[in-house]
């Protein structure tokens, strides 16, 4: 039995935006700018978690919506993007890793948003 108990695979862990906002508050404020360079990889590997957490509950949130719903269509544009950034990774220079870190937190940060919006209420 899983934590639902029922059998079958057990239930994702759910989303945690507060956590997930704060992950992002370590990348996006202004005055930081990580000097360490293990700083971007670790914090990178964090956002790509929290993203691969959220995206599955804002697209199937989104696709409960009628299909010519404006919020719908910002919600999957936004998992989109996501996904775009996710397959993706920074490049060779070694600022290139804070830019894509600081990418990954934008994106993280709309899912937060859409997340806890009336979409997923």
């Amino acid at each position: 039995m899983n934590a639902t108990g029922s059998r079958g695979a057990p239930s994702p862990a759910p989303v945690d935006a507060l956590t997930m906002r704060a992950s992002v508050a370590e990348v996006l404020s202004p005055d930081v700018t990580p000097t360490d360079r293990s700083a971007p990889e670790m914090l990178t590997g964090m956002l790509r978690g929290h993203l691969q957490l959220i995206i599955p509950d804002v697209e199937q949130a989104a696709e409960r919506l009628p299909d010519d719903d404006i919020p719908r269509y910002c919600a999957l544009v936004s998992v989109r993007e996501a996904r775009t950034k996710l397959n993706t990774g920074p490049g060779v220079l070694p600022h290139d890793a804070v830019a894509y870190v600081r990418r990954l937190g934008r994106s993280l940060l709309a899912l937060c948003d859409l997340y806890d919006s009336s979409l997923t209420q």
